[in-house]
């Protein structure tokens, strides 16, 4: 007598089968080179925490996130497997920058308690190579606090910018989204690794200037990450999410990539390239970035971004999604399109 077991067992297998193979076809179409960075920012988060140099003092905070990315992902995958994969590809993103933030924003604070020497005076001497003069910038900076206040606007627009660019680029160029993000986390890597072998404390305090000496900067990132950096140096190692890194400039890296994205997007371009353009120049007065960090920054995009390109182009095994002014949007394609979902489904071995 057949047990009651087995049809229980074969609907198990089966759904097991089905998830695998909707996660195949996810990753696939994934931002795969972020997820591998994400993957061994999360190793190199957990081995502090393991051997107890490091301590998570909110686990809400971290479980919360943990769920939150998980359900975008799980999202994705099954847009995927309806073939939304403008929404899913959005999603996804959503779910990476998500990852960038709760991963590599702590990490950074077990790179800063290395405390290898500072090498701010080697970023002044490459400044001054330049012709620049880093103290006469900012005093200039200081003395139009109306154009500084503007560019405290601008430096802040990382905090929201991903969650109009996101959906937006899904809609008008979702391959170019694809390579967008993934350069973002592939250069937030390199960032990170420059950190610990190089670090900064940053102009502001190098050359030993107060907030009160630049009354209108409303960011109080130039003030803040200095005395974290020094606190984790000298022994205090907790997580904190704040930016740490000085050499290179990652708001520079995301002013150029954000800016990129938004030529893809009609009539918004015009609003938003401006608005990364100053984002790039607020990097030095408001971020307290050397202009070397910016040079540097944008230096790692021209050598990032064509590189993610080129593996895409070779290893993706699909057909890439269309820009919104390479798609035939008239009513003959749309009642095309409604009569392709009434045919009914002829399963495909192509992915």
């Amino acid at each position: 007598m057949p047990s009651r077991d087995v049809p229980a067992t074969l609907a198990l297998d089966e759904t097991f089968a089905q998830i695998c193979g909707l996660l195949k076809v996810k990753w696939l179409r994934a931002m795969r080179p972020a997820w591998y960075v994400v993957a061994i920012g999360i190793i190199a988060l957990a081995i502090p925490c393991a051997i107890g140099t490091f301590k998570i003092t909110s686990w809400p905070s971290v479980l919360q996130a943990t769920l939150s990315i998980a359900a975008f992902l799980a999202a994705a995958a099954y847009l995927h497997r309806l073939d939304h994969h403008r929404i899913a590809l959005a999603l996804e993103a959503a779910a990476l920058f998500n990852a960038t933030v709760v991963v590599g924003l702590p990490l950074e604070s077990v790179l800063a308690s290395a405390a290898l020497p500072f090498q701010d005076h080697a970023l002044v001497e490459a400044d001054r190579a330049m012709g620049i003069d880093w103290v006469a910038l900012a005093f200039w900076f200081r003395e139009h606090p109306a154009f500084t206040l503007a560019l405290c606007y601008a430096y802040a627009s990382i905090g929201w910018q991903p969650m109009l660019l996101i959906p937006m680029l899904a809609w008008a160029s979702p391959e170019r989204l694809r390579r967008v993000m993934t350069t973002c986390a592939l250069v937030l890597a390199i960032t990170m690794v420059v950190f610990l072998v190089a670090p900064a404390i940053g102009p502001y305090e190098y050359f030993h200037f107060k907030a009160a000496d630049f009354p209108a900067i409303r960011v109080s990132a130039a003030w803040m990450a200095p005395p974290i950096t020094e606190s984790l140096r000298n022994g205090l190692h907790e997580f904190y999410f704040a930016g740490l890194v000085t050499f290179p400039s990652y708001h520079a890296v995301t002013a150029l990539l954000f800016g990129f994205g938004w030529l893809a997007v009609p009539f918004l371009r015009w609003v938003f390239v401006p608005l990364n353009l100053m984002m790039l120049i607020s990097c030095v007065p408001i971020g307290s970035h050397y202009v070397i960090d910016v040079v540097v920054g944008g230096g790692l995009v021209l050598l990032c971004y064509p590189a993610v390109s080129r593996y895409y182009e070779r290893t993706d095994r699909h057909q890439p999604l269309l820009p919104c002014n390479a798609t035939p949007l008239s009513a003959k394609w749309l009642l095309d399109g409604l009569a392709r979902r009434n045919l009914p489904k002829v399963k495909s071995e192509n992915i």
